[in-house]
């Protein structure tokens, strides 16, 4: 049998598994075992009108409530940043001060 070759999600490289290894119960120590939630659907044939503009209209929110927490999460990490930036520069000036 030829090796097993799947793209790691981690990564997004090619993972060569050999035969010998390439049951499904083995963990590849990537870390990324849990299943990913597939958010598209198959969408009829017959879909009227009014029915794609829903759809639509739910993929831009899920959207725009993504960036949202995209926004928010850059946030709250500039923020942590910048105060360890200042109590680093208040330690440097306090070991200053006493030399």
């Amino acid at each position: 049998r030829a090796p097993r070759i799947r793209v790691s999600r981690k990564s997004g490289f090619p993972i060569v598994e050999p035969v010998d290894a390439a049951s499904d119960n083995e963990s590849d120590g990537d870390g990324d075992d849990e299943p990913r939630e597939n958010k598209g659907q198959a969408r009829p044939k017959g879909e009227s009108a009014e029915e794609k503009r829903a759809r639509k209209k739910q993929v831009q929110e899920q959207r725009r409530l993504r960036r949202e927490q995209k926004r928010e999460n850059r946030d709250v990490y500039a923020e942590k940043q910048d105060r360890r930036m200042q109590s680093k520069n208040d330690r440097r000036q306090h070991v200053v001060n006493l030399g």
